[in-house]
C-alpha cells in the first residue's frame, strides 16, 4: 500500500511538470516519471525520483537532469544508447536546487493528489539546471561552452576530458591541444583515471604524428 500511494504522488508530480517541459520538446515516459529531449547522438534527461524515506502517506522526491553525448560514450564508456537513459547515467548531471541560492540539492514532501504548489516550486528550482542545458547542444556547441565555462558541478577533471575529446570529433585541433594541456596539469597533482591516461596518450601520438607529416613535406 506504501509504494502505491507514494508511487501516485510521485507519478502526479511528473504529470503536473510535464506541462512545463512539453512545451520544450520533451518526451514524458509516464512508466519511468522521465522526461527525455533527444536525438541518436545526444540527450537531455530529467527524471522524477522518490526517496526511500517516503511514507504510506506521502512521497518525498526531488527531480534529476543529465546530459549524454554519444561521443563521450564512445571513448568513456558508459550506457552507448540514450533509450531508457536516467539522468545519473549521464556524463554530467544536476539535482533540482543545486543552481539556486542554497546551492545544494532539494527533497519534496507531496501529501496530497494534485499538489499543485508543490509541482510550482519544484520546477522553479529545476528551471535554473534547464536553462543552463537546453536547448539541446551539439558537440561543437557544447565544446564552446567548456571551453570557455567551469560548469556548475563539473570537476575540471572531466571539464577538460570531455572538452578534449568533444574537440577531436569536431576537429578542432588547437582546442584539443589546449583542453590536452589542462588535464595533463590536473594529472601532475592527481591521479587521472586510466581513461583519462589513454586519451592524452592518443592526443600526444597524433600531434606527434602532425608534425612528422609537416615535416616531410
Amino acid at each position: 500500500m506504501k509504494s502505491a500511494v507514494s508511487g501516485q504522488l510521485v507519478r502526479e508530480v511528473a504529470m503536473q511538470l510535464n506541462a512545463y517541459l512539453a512545451p520544450l520538446g520533451f518526451v514524458f515516459n509516464r512508466k519511468a516519471n522521465r522526461f527525455s529531449l533527444l536525438n541518436p547522438a545526444r540527450c537531455i534527461v530529467i527524471e522524477v525520483q522518490k526517496s526511500s524515506k517516503s511514507t504510506a502517506s506521502s512521497a518525498i522526491v526531488t527531480t534529476n537532469i543529465g546530459i549524454w553525448y554519444s561521443t563521450l560514450a564512445a571513448k568513456f564508456g558508459g550506457p552507448v544508447s540514450a533509450n531508457g537513459l536516467s539522468a545519473m547515467d549521464c556524463h554530467w548531471w544536476l539535482r533540482a536546487g543545486q543552481l539556486d541560492d542554497v546551492g545544494q540539492g532539494r527533497w519534496w514532501e507531496v501529501n496530497k493528489p494534485h499538489d499543485i504548489a508543490v509541482a510550482g516550486d519544484i520546477w522553479a528550482s529545476l528551471l535554473p539546471a534547464v536553462a543552463l542545458l537546453t536547448p539541446l547542444k551539439d558537440d561543437a556547441e557544447f565544446l564552446a561552452y567548456l571551453l570557455t565555462t567551469q560548469g556548475p558541478f563539473l570537476d575540471p577533471m572531466n571539464r577538460w576530458a570531455f572538452a578534449c575529446v568533444l574537440a577531436g570529433a569536431v576537429g578542432n585541433l588547437a582546442a584539443q591541444l589546449n583542453a590536452a594541456s589542462e588535464l595533463n596539469r590536473i594529472g601532475e597533482i592527481r591521479t587521472l583515471p586510466i581513461a583519462h591516461k589513454m586519451l592524452l596518450q592518443s592526443v600526444r601520438t597524433g600531434a606527434n604524428k602532425l608534425v612528422v607529416a609537416c615535416q616531410s613535406k
